[in-house]
Formats: structure tokens, C-alpha cells, sequence
């Protein structure tokens, strides 16, 4: 993966575009690559972060019930959920939605909280990722 020694390219533009490649050219698990992503997914420019953490679902499969979001690539998008930039806590609870075990109340509790994000796109994401980690109605009364 040539392609990966651009991920410490000093030119943020070019880390940006190699996550963005390795995203879509990479083999569902290949787990070389998802490590470097997310150490990506900690790069301390936003357009970077987004990117991988963009493109990890399309590499890793959604955790299975009883895991509970402890998963290594789980972890790292959590952790992105409180970062300072919008974009980057969107691209997080998007990743959440896709990755999070369905029904998980740890997944589900984290994106409610996302929902009250000051951005609204941060909130709509989290709309989505409700729907997709399926669990959307208050059982309890």
C-alpha cells in the first residue's frame, strides 16, 4: 500500500485524498490500513479526521451484540464525538450509526446526546444513525 506512506504527507490536502483512496480501494478488514486510518482519525487537521473517519465503515464490519462499542475502531470514532470541529463529530456519529451494534444502549445513548449538538448537521446525522443503529422508541414507559 504505497498509498498509505502519503498519510505523512505534510500537505493536508494529500493525507485527505490517501484516506479517501484507501477507503474505496482497500479490502473489507484489511486491517493495516484501518489501523493507519485511525490514527488518521486523530490528525490534527479536520479535513483529515473526516476522511477517515469517513471511509472506516467501508472497511470494518458493525459490532456484534454484547460488545457494548469497546471495538478498537468503535473506540477511536467515540472519541471523535466530542471533538471541536463540526464536521468531524458529524463524520463521527455517521461512522457510529453504521458500526454500532443495532440496539446497543451505549451506541443509541451516545447518539441521543448527538442530537443536541449546536450544529444541525451533527443532529440530522444523528437522526440517521438512530434509525440505523434501530432502536429509535423508548421501550420503557
Amino acid at each position: 500500500w504505497r498509498v498509505v506512506c502519503c498519510f505523512e504527507d505534510p500537505a493536508f490536502t494529500v493525507r485527505r485524498e490517501a484516506a479517501m483512496c484507501v477507503g474505496e480501494l482497500a479490502e473489507h478488514g484489511d486491517w493495516f490500513v484501518i489501523e493507519r486510518l485511525m490514527e488518521l482519525a486523530e490528525d490534527e487537521n479536520d479535513y483529515v479526521r473526516v476522511a477517515a473517519l469517513s471511509v472506516l465503515p467501508n472497511l470494518c464490519d458493525r459490532e456484534v451484540r454484547g460488545m457494548r462499542c469497546r471495538s478498537h475502531v468503535l473506540q477511536c470514532i467515540l472519541e471523535r464525538l466530542q471533538d471541536g470541529d463540526a464536521d468531524v463529530r458529524e463524520a463521527a456519529v455517521t461512522s457510529l450509526g453504521k458500526l454500532g451494534c443495532v440496539g446497543d444502549k451505549t451506541a443509541i445513548d451516545l447518539t441521543l446526546v448527538a442530537l443536541e449538538d449546536s450544529s444541525r448537521g451533527v443532529s440530522a446525522a444523528a437522526i440517521q444513525s438512530l434509525i440505523q443503529l434501530g432502536d429509535v422508541f423508548d421501550e420503557d414507559p
